[in-house]
């Protein structure tokens, strides 16, 4: 298959026999590039739910004359300028695509690496990506194109490249989401189909109950944004786990895959997963146990204290007394029904050693708002149940806790009572 001619890109005559050679072929094969031969390694992309591979991140491999191996990145440095780079980028991208179709599944995502200059010039010469896709004939759709957000300065670049690959029927990954300098911003704005977090997010001195607090939030937050969550460089056990547990979708690395020319998926990978996912699913179901067995008395006590509120309109010192004496009670307040504190908080007596001075412009919340707070929502929503809200950080005190409230009507119209309880750990 010739390819037009382009002012972009010269080596045109190498690349369009590549692509012949590469075409006519029925076995996988390697490239050359100056005194290197480059091959392709593929490694697995798993789903949590299917417990089986649905893809696989095409990786390059080199090798010098002698036989030493050679990194992507010290290959890539050896283009002497752009145009021989953006050559080089798209040498390997047809080895890959070529390599990935003699893996033989028609129903399994591809997932290819862009360095961002060379790909800067795919919008550019437009036609170059659709004829490789036909003369290999690899639907689009299942082609997924990773980039690197924080290599790229200019947005309105990085708004073309996604628009780019996703008119052409791609979708389009973020890669290593939380190194470097990743931007938020952008990431809302691009809408990526997928989300890959880097490793350093897991692997650093961040203590293992720490992760298991904060992950589901990010993968969370991933989800709102319409995007799949990947863990990449999963490497040991309690990694996979931890994704797991997360509610991540996909997950990635050595731990279930090395790259490899021709990779297979075998029935042990299915154990795998049924036996991860038990774990998760017993770590969750212990916390949720501990915590039940944990904040018992708090929920008993809290009860007595809202019973009195409705029959007494009673708030004060005296009937929280039960639940004020309670380890982890920080303070109770009360709301009224447009969300408005009633009076001071009334602060366990076991707490007022412990109030940081640096946040004393929050302690007092008389006359706050909370209207907007899910645990005023959920509870004037459905009165006389009692509500417990997500672990939050809050704003009174500068600390995480968790905030249990319920509804009633008293005497003097309907008042949510509140009371806030510090959280450490998976609480």
């Amino acid at each position: 298959m010739k390819m037009s001619r382009s002012s972009v890109l010269p080596y045109e005559d190498f690349l369009n026999q590549e692509i012949d050679r590469l075409q006519a072929s029925s076995t996988a094969q390697t490239t050359r590039f100056r005194n290197l031969e480059l091959s392709s390694a593929f490694q697995p992309i798993f789903s949590i739910a299917h417990r089986k591979a649905i893809g696989f991140e095409a990786l390059l491999r080199a090798k010098d004359e002698k036989g030493n191996p050679v990194s992507p990145i010290a290959v890539f440095n050896l283009a002497a300028n752009n145009a021989e780079l953006a050559f080089l980028d798209r040498l390997v991208r047809v080895m890959h695509l070529h390599n990935f179709r003699m893996l033989g599944n028609d129903y399994l995502w591809a997932f290819l690496n862009f360095n961002i200059t060379a790909a800067a010039l795919e919008y550019r010469d437009p036609d170059f990506f659709p004829r490789i896709f036909q003369a290999f004939g690899i639907n689009p759709a299942l082609v997924v194109v990773e980039l690197l957000e924080h290599q790229v300065e200019d947005g309105r670049l990085l708004n073309s490249l996604v628009d780019y690959f996703r008119d052409l029927g791609c979708l389009c990954a973020i890669d290593d989401f939380g190194a470097g300098h990743s931007n938020l911003h952008r990431i809302f704005r691009l809408a990526p189909e997928i989300v890959k977090i880097d490793r350093s997010l897991f692997v650093n001195d961040i203590p293992m109950p720490r992760l298991q607090t904060i992950m589901p939030g990010l993968v969370e937050m991933i989800h709102d944004m319409g995007a799949l969550c990947l863990f990449e460089g999963v490497e040991e056990k309690d990694q996979a786990i931890l994704a797991i547990s997360s509610n991540a979708d996909l997950l990635q690395g050595y731990y279930f895959g090395k790259p490899l020319p021709e990779p297979v998926f075998t029935p042990q990978n299915a154990i795998s997963f049924d036996i991860l996912g038990q774990a998760g699913f017993d770590i969750g179901t212990a916390a949720i146990k501990a915590w039940q067995k944990h904040f018992h008395p708090y929920l008993e006590a809290f009860q007595k204290a809202l019973d009195a509120l409705k029959t007494q309109n009673g708030f004060s010192a005296e009937n929280l007394k039960e639940i004020l004496s309670l380890p982890d009670t920080i303070r109770c307040f009360v709301i009224d029904h447009h969300g408005d504190q009633i009076g001071k908080n009334i602060l366990a007596p076991h707490m007022a050693q412990t109030v940081d001075p640096r946040f004393l412009p929050f302690e007092e919340g008389d006359s706050a708002s909370w209207r907007h707070r899910p645990y005023f929502i959920e509870a004037i929503a459905n009165i006389e149940t009692i509500h417990v809200s997500r672990p939050y950080f809050s704003i009174t005190g500068a600390q995480r806790c968790i905030t249990i409230s319920g509804a009633v009507i008293t005497p003097h119209g309907l008042r949510v009572l509140c009371c806030d309880l510090k959280i450490t750990g998976r609480f």
